[in-house]
């Protein structure tokens, strides 16, 4: 489901059963953004649990973790080097969205991941220990300290952290909702003298829209205003998951059974 699917779907739901209060579009995205943080947690916490009851590395949990999966992300990362007590150490800052390390690598060799309670013993072994055949990584307060500090080409595969999915939308001439794609764009149209919202491609979507962005503002068709909306990155598989979890928090009481079967009698997808 698109995000504007899921939304119409939790409507449908709580329309067909009569369950729970009509919601908006601003709380659909308040319970969404919660409900999205809550699943991610719950199931990165379980794959420390398994980890940590296995004797294995959290990092073949994340792995074989099908649901985690499309939070798994590979990125280049930089050394600078920088000088503590009279030591050169090579400096990686983490990627900003990073939860948890998972392998790192410099021009095709394997750099080990330790955590911060080794700092003292490396340094420590700088000078008697040749780092350039086991090349190691110090997880510390937002950066690697690399040994050695010349490592180049770094590749780190990392479990990042959900973006929060958002739905954005404008208002017809009626203050009827109209729901804005990812990628469609609203800007003022001066020879008609209304604001006019258009897909990614280019075409109409609708006609004669507002949008709080150009609250106060004096119109212009030189501003455009671009949607904010952010799709859910969860695999389709998950998608139901998440819708039964938004109606239970907007009071549905539904199994989820029950949202399954209504999903395929609808066909969503």
């Amino acid at each position: 489901m698109t995000i504007i699917e899921l939304f119409q779907f939790c409507q449908n739901i709580v329309n067909k059963d009569v369950h729970g209060m009509p919601f908006g579009i601003s709380q659909f995205n308040n319970v969404l953004s919660f409900v999205n943080m809550s699943l991610y947690q719950d199931l990165y916490s379980t794959s420390r649990t398994v980890a940590g009851q296995g004797g294995e590395k959290l990092s073949h949990i994340l792995f074989q973790n099908n649901d985690l999966r499309n939070f798994v992300k590979n990125s280049l990362i930089t050394n600078t080097t920088t000088t503590i007590g009279g030591l050169t150490i090579g400096r990686s800052p983490y990627p900003t969205d990073m939860e948890y390390p998972m392998m790192l690598w410099s021009a095709g060799r394997d750099v080990e991941i330790v955590s911060a309670y080794l700092l003292g013993r490396i340094r420590a072994g700088v000078v008697n220990r040749d780092f350039s055949e086991h090349p190691v990584a110090v997880e510390t307060d937002g950066y690697f300290e690399l040994y050695p500090n010349d490592l180049t080409n770094l590749l780190l595969t990392y479990l990042k952290r959900p973006t929060t999915p958002y739905l954005d939308y404008c208002l017809d001439e009626n203050d009827v909702p109209v729901y804005m794609e990812t990628g469609s764009y609203i800007v003022y149209n001066l020879s008609l003298g209304y604001y006019n919202l258009y897909n990614s491609d280019g075409t109409l979507a609708k006609a004669n829209v507002t949008h709080d962005y150009f609250a106060g503002s004096s119109p212009s068709p030189t501003v455009i205003y671009t949607s904010k909306t952010v799709e859910l990155e969860w695999a389709a598989t998950k998608h139901t998951h998440i819708a039964n979890m938004i109606l239970e928090r907007m009071g549905v009481n539904l199994r989820s059974q029950e949202v399954t079967t209504w999903a395929a009698g609808r066909g969503d997808k």
